[in-house]
């Protein structure tokens, strides 16, 4: 599977299922003609294939709450980005059947068009044994299990194929867009209910924010260099507060933060309670100040609220790491 996504300004392209031998000997014509037969046959069902290697979800086992399962009709994608990829995609398969040099079966190629820059991601060499698609014991083999793993993740309002959404839902939707395009300021929320109402289940999920809600310009934020030449350099109190999800984390990371995931704050606010002690305030930041606004957000609802009082305050760095980079060291990696 010659494999490429676009969403917003980024991009990415990979090789799953690859297979050295059969795509380095005379019998792949008759393989792949093999292969297309048995889709045609069972063209609904997950599988991880017989090339070896990992799989999607051996590289992003859970889908994030926040950042997992968007579209591009939902969250927008800048043209030339999916042409790009594209174009990538379309010279693997060439080398795929030439077996003329090195395809991306080993690594994961990351674009980023704000800054023109790529990024290569070494991937493992083999798949994961508990992996829920093509592990020892996969939880996930239909689209319909698929579709089950990721019903928390953010994302948009889709339906299993064949499903109709309700008229309520779509009055839903209608209301959102109509908020939104009369005024940018304001929030569109597309509730998770539509989903479940898709499905035939009147239980009502948590809504879940789509676009910035109003409560974001209620939320302290401070640039990099504030933070930098303010606080740190006064030797003043703080707790830094990195919320993206580990395998960034373990790319780069500022000294003396604490790695918290996003999706995993709600469980740790007590941690997050203990380390402030009501005399350290916290500052969030991200790769590039979204997820930090999305935690501070959550962090400052807890504030309000008074369940944890031992959490000084929280303020989000704006622009995250990509404007720290910029603003205060320039050294500092930017993926």
């Amino acid at each position: 599977l010659v494999s490429g996504s676009a969403m917003g300004t980024e991009g990415q392209a990979t090789v799953y299922n690859y297979d050295h031998d059969r795509f380095n000997n005379n019998t792949l014509s008759s393989s792949i003609s093999a292969d297309c037969a048995a889709a045609s046959n069972e063209d609904t069902k997950v599988t991880s294939g017989g090339g070896g290697g990992p799989c999607y979800r051996c590289l992003y086992p859970r889908a994030s709450p926040t950042e997992g399962c968007k579209s591009c009709s939902d969250n927008g994608v800048l043209g030339t980005v999916p042409g790009l990829i594209g174009l990538l995609q379309a010279t693997e398969v060439l080398k795929l059947l030439s077996g003329i040099g090195p395809t991306l079966h080993s690594k994961m190629i990351m674009y980023d068009s704000m800054h023109t820059s790529f990024m290569s991601i070494t991937k493992p060499t083999k798949r994961k044994l508990n992996c829920a698609v093509c592990g020892n014991k996969p939880t996930i083999t239909s689209m319909d299990d698929s579709y089950a793993a990721c019903m928390t993740a953010r994302g948009p309002t889709m339906t299993p194929a064949g499903t109709a959404i309700s008229n309520s839902s779509m009055k839903i939707a209608s209301d959102a867009s109509t908020s939104f395009n009369t005024n940018t300021k304001q929030s569109m929320n597309i509730t998770a209910a539509m989903r479940n109402n898709s499905m035939g289940n009147s239980k009502s999920l948590p809504t879940i924010s789509i676009f910035p809600s109003e409560a974001m310009n209620d939320i302290r934020s401070t640039t990099c260099l504030k933070f930098h030449t303010q606080i740190q350099k006064n030797n003043q109190p703080y707790l830094l507060l990195d919320v993206r999800v580990k395998r960034q984390y373990e790319l780069c990371s500022l000294p003396n933060s604490v790695h918290i995931p996003l999706a995993e704050l709600t469980e740790n606010l007590n941690y997050l309670e203990t380390l402030s002690s009501g005399t350290k305030p916290l500052y969030c930041v991200c790769r590039r100040g979204i997820a930090s606004k999305e935690a501070t957000q959550l962090i400052q609802s807890v504030i309000n609220a008074g369940d944890h009082p031992g959490i000084h305050s929280v303020c989000d760095l704006e622009g995250g790491l990509t404007s720290w980079t910029r603003e205060v060291d320039a050294t500092f990696p930017l993926y």
